[in-house]
């Protein structure tokens, strides 16, 4: 009886099996794919699972980041190269056929030299730290690995002296307090710290008199920071180059730092950190006064610089003259004036108003004087529309991570003189886009590209590529 039910249960299973097996169109029928068409389907049933399991590991590191309230700059700092977007990276150079895609990292510890900290109450006490991804639950970073120590110390110290002097933090649910922000800024030669105070402030006529206590408040803190930083007796650890105070007049809920409209004020020192980069012999003073965006980790970044001016040197090497060099998106001119004395000319451009004086006063000290080397407080779009592409032989890229303006990619695309485009991108999902794009609709191919983890033990990635012009054995 036992073998008639086995054999009963085999052919039930069988059964099964033949009605659940598969039809498969033949030519000419309903449904039919060709090899092609199944071939795509494939590889898009690939791409969306390979997508959606990256984006359940993001999800997962957010929540894992935020429920176990931990510094959301060390998530993957055992290991760098595992970050999601490094593993993105490595396996979207590979589908594009570029040899050699190398990604180089730094130290992890000690690496971070710009720090903006957010200044809120936690458990009633006013507290300098780092927004949770994905949320505005501030996580306290005392003693952060990634942080140069001239930046944990000055947390210390304003953390400190903010609570003695009754200094309220901001709160974005009722719009009270006062100290939103810091901002704290390290030249590397000195360990000195340029210190700036993001502090809310509303002009209304009615808030005057509160305006005016709150200012008073301001002023006792910035006289106690400026005792503390410049004492002789070693009473105490900061070491202050400048203070600045930037007055944010926003609305509560806006997630901006600095305001584009606020006010900027001059407590301290000098007005600028100034950096050198250890580049050949090259002397470039670059000037950064905390309105103007600088690199956090310049120590990582000089290799970019480095691999960027190696390779615009020997295509200088091979050319019949100097060429013309257009840098967009060019802040005070880190990338640009590296590689001003391989070129005929240099135009730096960039949309925000502080650069330009930052620019001028780099080359006044680098003794340029005869017009080759300038600069345009103008954004991309502005100088695309000027037709600026047309007399470049060489570009120069640095975009926000928002990738490359819709004008600029598409002239990028269509310029025919340009010999050679320089991309260096701090978001990798617009630099795929973009890198597509300038493949597929312009006369371009990746010579050469390579990943840098500028922020070891965040899902983060700078890239840096190089596009020539497709030869037409390529076409």
């Amino acid at each position: 009886m036992g073998k008639a039910k086995c054999k009963e249960s085999q052919n039930k299973r069988k059964q099964v099996r033949k009605q659940s097996k598969k039809v498969i169109p033949k030519p000419g029928e309903k449904g039919f794919k060709t090899s092609t068409q199944l071939r795509n389907e494939r590889k898009r049933r690939a791409k969306k699972k390979e997508k959606s399991e990256y984006r359940q590991t993001e999800s997962e590191s957010v929540e894992a980041v935020s429920s176990m309230n931990i510094d959301p700059s060390l998530l993957y700092v055992k290991n760098p190269r595992k970050a999601p977007l490094v593993q993105k990276a490595v396996h979207f150079f590979a589908q594009q056929n570029v040899p050699n895609f190398t990604v180089f990292c730094g130290p992890a510890k000690a690496w971070r030299t710009v720090a903006k900290l957010a200044v809120r109450n936690v458990n009633n006490e006013l507290t300098v730290g780092l927004f949770a991804p994905g949320s505005h639950n501030l996580v306290a970073v005392p003693d952060c690995p990634a942080h140069h120590p001239s930046v944990n110390c000055t947390v210390d110290v304003l953390q400190e002296t903010a609570r003695r002097s009754g200094i309220r933090a901001f709160d974005e649910v009722t719009g009270t307090g006062n100290l939103r922000h810091v901002a704290i800024n390290v030249e590397r030669a000195t360990g000195s710290v340029q210190l700036t105070l993001v502090w809310k402030f509303t002009d209304q006529p009615a808030d005057a008199t509160t305006n005016e206590e709150e200012s008073e408040a301001l002023d006792r803190l910035c006289k106690k920071l400026i005792q503390q930083g410049t004492s002789s007796k070693g009473e105490s650890s900061l070491t202050l180059h400048s203070l600045w105070v930037h007055y944010n007049a926003a609305w509560k809920h806006d997630n901006a730092i600095f305001n584009h409209t606020g006010r900027w004020e001059h407590r301290h020192g000098p007005k600028s950190i100034v950096e050198n980069l250890a580049i050949d012999d090259l002397k470039i003073p670059l000037q950064f006064p905390p309105n103007v965006f600088r690199q956090a980790n310049l120590d990582a970044f000089t290799g970019i610089i480095r691999k960027i001016r190696n390779v615009l040197q020997e295509r200088a090497s091979l050319s019949a003259a100097p060429p013309a060099c257009v840098e967009l998106y060019g802040g005070v001119g880190t990338l640009g004036l590296h590689v001003a004395d391989l070129c005929r000319s240099l135009v730096s451009s960039d949309e925000n108003p502080h650069n330009k004086a930052c620019f001028e006063e780099t080359v006044r000290q680098m003794k340029v004087s005869d017009g080759s080397v300038s600069y345009k407080s103008l954004n991309a779009t502005e100088m695309v529309n000027l037709g600026v592409l047309n007399e470049a032989d060489w570009i120069v890229v640095d975009p926000p991570r928002k990738g490359l303006d819709d004008v600029v990619l598409g002239a990028m695309a269509e310029v025919t003189r340009p010999q050679i485009l320089v991309y260096v991108s701090c978001g990798f999902d617009a630099f795929q886009r973009d890198c597509k794009y300038l493949v597929q609709h312009g006369q371009w191919e990746v010579l050469h590209a390579e990943g840098h983890i500028l922020f070891p033990g965040s899902d983060a990635i700078e890239t840096l590529a190089f596009f020539v012009r497709r030869t037409d054995d390529d076409s």
